[in-house]
């Protein structure tokens, strides 16, 4: 896998609030390692309760 200098941003060098935004609204190049068709759930979306056990499979 390799990292390109499109797949991060520097936020230190960023000149506004609006390119780190247009940055995160666009897929880099790096997504093209991830499968998708692989991709299952982990359980159903809910407040936590604040115990371990909620991070534990």
């Amino acid at each position: 896998m390799k990292v390109t200098e499109h797949d991060y941003i520097d936020i230190y060098k960023a000149q506004n609030y609006n390119e780190i935004l247009q940055f995160l609204a666009k897929p880099v190049p790096f997504c093209r390692y991830c499968d998708i068709t692989k991709w299952y759930g982990i359980g159903k979306w809910e407040i936590s309760k604040r115990d371990i056990n909620e991070y534990l499979l």
